[in-house]
């Protein structure tokens, strides 16, 4: 057996039981929706606007995006483009980029 995660994974499957895989497969649903509650887009402007103590109609003024998109946007429940980011994250002198997954502090 190899020393990496990936390998222990790999060799725990092959010896694993039909309860057991899909114990994992809702386990990892599971986790993926934690972490996009918590640390999706949505989230990240929630608290960024919240810090700022800001309500969303005082972002909707500052951003021109309609209030009723931007609570949509930190519930989830929407697909913002670059351009809606990009001028919602102004008013707090935020700008897009791109983040490797391991440079986040999350236990994996």
């Amino acid at each position: 057996m190899g020393t990496k995660f990936d390998d222990y994974m790999a060799a725990a499957d092959t010896t694993a039981t039909e309860d057991e895989r899909e114990l994992a497969t809702a386990f990892d649903a599971h986790y993926k929706a934690v972490y996009l509650e918590h640390f999706g887009i949505g989230k990240q402007l929630a608290t960024a606007r919240q810090a700022a103590a800001f309500t969303q109609t005082h972002l909707s003024e500052l951003s021109g995006i309609p209030q009723p998109e931007i609570s949509r946007i930190e519930s989830g429940q929407a697909n913002p483009t670059q351009e809606t980011l990009a001028r919602l994250g102004a008013p707090f002198g935020l700008v897009l980029g791109f983040v490797a997954p391991d440079s986040l502090d999350v236990a994996r």
